[in-house]
């Protein structure tokens, strides 16, 4: 008899089909068939498996899934004697022929196989009258299932009326309770799960109550009602004294509150409690909540967390572990060019009054890196590209990154002059989001922490001047986001809050820094310093930090009445809440009631500006100040005007959006912008007239072509340097130039980025040698020279390096050499290596200040490839053609693909005007 291999319970697609079959009441000779066929599931699974032992599993199977026909029972199978024909049909007697499968073991557990059919059930067959009768543990494993899959809905449509009464239920139905509990926060029913744990708190059985008590404690908690809650877990308390899940809860619950110092002192002894009872575990997580917090807690119930693969993880924690503990400021400094200007030096839109107040009188730092570690950083992004954020986002796509984080640690053991990089420290921060977004397990969240920690080395270190907020604001000493060189550094800052909240720091004196930094604040921390403020008790700093921005968006009227009513002058707070609440009065109904279900979305773009959504928003984040203080009390005493609803959300959106989204709304809108998509003959013949043209033209071309958007802000300030022509002498007159440049720039790019705004499935290559040759062909008509043709692959090669994880995705890496696999990506490597080598030949960029771009070897090494004097058989011209040719199919599937997550938007950006 041949060896016979169980298939492995965990196999999602073999149960899913099996269950599913025998739902439907397949036959067993047809079910037994389709089992141990060739092509069935055990041929892949378990492919030595003999077909008369696949048979005998798959006559147990049929026999032992209960069915909701037959009232939630097996159907079984009739026994057979040992003389009886054997049901094979081989003709044999059954002794002599599948008796040996007889004492065959179940590949799954029967409790699993009725979980796995309440699963797959139809939905009449769990009515009200079925379920009571299930067995309640696989109920909550079929329930347990369906949130994993991502459907709350249908846990909430089976399990809500199993619990509409607690009569009947009892302790073994707390798995069940404790998922439905959790399907409805996910629907955001905050009511239900709250009148739900109170009808179940008033069970018969003391545990089932003890839970759903223990729930309600945690709600009221979360909703700033701490004496409500600690009124409840008193009688949980009094119900179940020696309850271990209550001594957890009450340490949460201290911390919550802010009563950190009790909780000190309360954690040794439940800890004690606990390891008498036997629950050594639980002792340790106690202790760590005692010693360490709220931290604790969340760090033990990311644990169990996944999303990666183990080698993988390894790697990146390897890549961590390297960070180095320490950092040499005067090392730093020196890699380093690093000045200060008395103002910003040009910005994308006239900024508003307020900002202007703002920033009046500040100097702004600008940090770039000299020459050696620039290298280093164009070898390390040309080795692990990253796509990088749009403008002040902080989420790009380091997948690459993550997946090389073996030879990434390898170049920074080799280059460890790597680790005082900014660029570098913000390609591993965005790899970290990206992981600990996907896997909040403990060693992730330690290894980002770690990674920001020395990103703030990193920041001290260059912004020596400015090392806390307080230095900051003393100075009026600056950074801007509008440089492309300085804009890493903010966002390494931004990076490091973001992983702060994520691994549960305090990062309120980060905060501050990066307000002080950035007054226009770009990312909103002044909502989050301002609420801390106030949990505090620093109500007069909250204040003084709400004068700064008079004419902010809302909530900030209701932030600032909430802080006057603190510091004891409710009179004027009366004034302001009824001022705000008439114009905006989602917020206060939103605070008043003690639960408030999630709203539904929205309709558009973006979060209305004081509707539901911001206003259920900022209850999570403040309706415990405003209990604790008594405000909320004191608010429902006033009578508070109410101005009619706004008419339509989408006129409110409207009025909200910033003016420099002008350009971004015509792209979502799919609108025409400010001008039209052609290039004017004047705006073409000022860019050749003061730029070089034919590597402004390439490096557009690549921008047009890109895998992913590229954002104006990344490249636009860059590109400026390369005028050709002296600026005018006086103030006035460089503005009108530039203004001037950056018109023709804008334009030129619109009409590159013309024939794919709208492209077709199956339309040609827009950019044919002819019409090349004719854009790049002298003023006079004539032949355009071989530079012209060499500098316009330099500026494509150039362009496409801000993009270089996105043509990686689509199969083309920018490599200058062919890659050893064949394939599509050999073929990719060609049409780069083309373009590599004719960049070789062309003379260096213009790049005012910063160092001249040149094409680099895969190892960052110059790029001498095609120096020589080998004659050129195949026409510059049909070079770049046959490159071009063999990129555009992954550029237009990439472009299809855009337009539909765009709607079918035409993508196009106004022009600019400078202050």
């Amino acid at each position: 008899m041949s060896t016979f291999e169980n298939p492995r319970p965990d196999s999602g697609e073999l149960l899913e089909t099996m269950v599913s079959r025998l739902l439907q009441g397949e036959s067993l000779a047809a079910f037994s068939d389709w089992f141990a066929s060739p092509d069935g599931p055990l041929a892949t699974v378990a492919p030595r498996t003999d077909p008369l032992g696949a048979r005998a599993m798959a006559r147990a199977l049929w026999a032992a899934v209960p069915l909701p026909q037959n009232r939630w029972r097996p159907r079984g199978l009739p026994k057979l004697e040992r003389n009886d024909p054997c049901y094979c049909g081989s003709g044999r007697k059954y002794k002599h022929c599948c008796a040996a499968w007889a004492d065959l073991p179940l590949p799954i557990e029967p409790e699993m196989l009725m979980a796995l059919a309440i699963q797959h059930a139809p939905p009449q067959a769990l009515d009200l009258g079925n379920l009571r009768t299930l067995p309640p543990h696989a109920l909550a494993q079929a329930a347990m299932f369906w949130m994993e899959q991502g459907r709350p809905e249908q846990v909430e449509r089976v399990l809500a009326p199993l619990f509409e009464q607690a009569e009947g239920l009892d302790e073994r139905h707390e798995p069940a309770f404790d998922i439905l509990m959790d399907a409805l926060q996910a629907l955001g029913q905050q009511t239900r799960r709250l009148a739900l744990a109170r009808r179940i708190g008033q069970s018969r059985d003391k545990a089932l109550a003890v839970a759903a008590l223990g729930r309600e404690v945690s709600m009221l908690a979360d909703q700033g009602d701490y004496r409500g809650a600690w009124a409840v877990f008193k009688q949980a308390q009094r119900a179940a004294p020696d309850d271990p899940q209550l001594w957890h809860l009450e340490l949460v619950t201290l911390l919550a509150e802010g009563r950190a110092d009790e909780a000190r002192l309360r954690g040794p002894l439940l800890a004690a409690k606990a390891r008498r009872g036997g629950f050594d575990e639980l002792a340790l997580v106690l202790q760590d909540l005692a010693e360490h917090g709220l931290q604790a807690a969340y760090e033990h119930m990311a644990e169990d967390a996944g999303g990666f693969d183990a080698e993988s993880t390894r790697d990146w924690l390897a890549l961590c572990a390297q960070v180095p503990d320490t950092l040499d400021a005067d090392a730093v400094r020196a890699a380093y060019r690093i000045e200060t200007q008395g103002t910003a030096r040009r910005t994308a839109r006239p900024q508003a009054d307020a900002a202007k107040a703002l920033t009046a009188g500040m100097r702004w730092l600008r940090v770039r890196p000299a020459r050696a570690l620039a290298a280093l950083e164009r070898r390390w992004q040309r080795r692990f590209p990253v796509d990088k954020p749009m403008s002040t986002q902080l989420l790009g796509d380091a997948e690459a990154l993550i997946e090389d984080a073996f030879w990434a640690a390898e170049f920074l053991r080799l280059s460890p002059e790597g680790w005082m990089s900014v660029q570098v420290l913000d390609d591993l921060l965005l790899a970290a989001q990206e992981r600990v977004r996907m896997d909040e397990s403990a060693a992730d969240l330690q290894a980002a922490w770690r990674l920001a920690e020395h990103a703030l080395r990193l920041l001290h270190a260059l912004w020596h001047t400015v090392p806390d907020a307080a230095s900051a604001r003393q100075a009026r000493l600056g950074a801007e986001w509008a440089h492309a060189g300085t804009q890493p550094l903010l966002r390494l800052l931004a990076q490091v809050i973001d992983l702060g909240h994520a691994c549960q720091r305090d990062v309120l004196a980060l905060a501050e820094w990066g307000l002080a930094l950035n007054p226009v604040d770009n990312h909103g921390w002044r909502a989050q310093v301002t609420d801390a403020y106030i949990a505090q008790g620093r109500a007069a700093d909250a204040l003084a930090l709400l004068d700064q921005y008079p004419n902010d968006w809302p909530p900030a009227q209701h932030r600032r009445a909430l802080a006057l009513y603190v510091l004891g002058r409710p009179d004027e707070a009366a004034a302001v809440l009824a001022q705000a609440h008439a114009e905006y009065p989602a917020f206060m109904q939103a605070l008043w009631p003690d639960m408030l279900d999630v709203p539904e979305a929205e309709q558009g773009p973006g979060m209305r500006l004081g509707g539901s959504l911001a206003a259920y928003d900022y209850r999570v984040e403040t309706r415990a100040d405003w209990v604790r203080t008594g405000a909320l009390a004191w608010a429902r005493s006033l009578a508070l005007p109410v101005k009619p609803a706004r008419k339509t959300s989408a006129a409110t959106r409207k009025r909200a959006a910033p003016k420099g989204a002008a350009g971004m709304s015509n792209l979502l809108a799919g609108g025409t912008g400010a001008h039209d998509l052609a290039l004017p003959e004047s705006a073409r013949q000022h860019l050749r007239r003061h730029s070089d043209w034919p590597r402004l033209h390439g490096f557009l071309a690549a921008l047009a072509w890109a895998p992913d958007l590229v954002m104006p802000g990344r490249w636009l300030p860059g590109v400026l340097d390369w005028r050709t022509n002296a600026l005018p002498k006086t103030q006035a007159a460089q503005l009108k130039a530039i203004n001037a440049d950056v018109d023709a720039i804008m334009r030129l790019y619109n009409s590159l980025n013309a024939p794919l705004a709208n492209a077709q499935a199956g339309m040609a290559m827009p950019l044919p040698a002819p019409a090349l040759a004719q854009a790049l062909g002298t003023e006079e008509g004539g032949a355009v020279p071989d530079e012209a043709w060499h500098t316009w692959a330099a500026g494509f090669v150039q362009g496409a390096e801000l993009s270089a994880a996105g043509w990686r995705r689509l199969g083309h890496p920018l490599q200058a050499k062919p890659l050893r696999r064949a394939g599509a990506a050999s073929t990719s490597a060609s049409a780069f290596m083309v373009l590599h080598a004719l960049a070789a030949r062309a003379p260096r960029a213009v790049a005012g200040d910063e160092p001249a771009w040149q094409p680099v070897q895969d190892d960052g090494q110059p790029l001498l490839l095609g120096l020589d004097d080998t004659p050129q058989t195949v026409p510059l011209a049909d070079q770049i053609q046959g490159a071009l040719n063999l990129l555009w199919p992954s550029v237009l599937a990439a472009r299809l693909a855009r337009q539909s997550a765009f709607g079918g938007a035409a993508i196009q950006f106004d022009s600019f005007s400078l202050d």
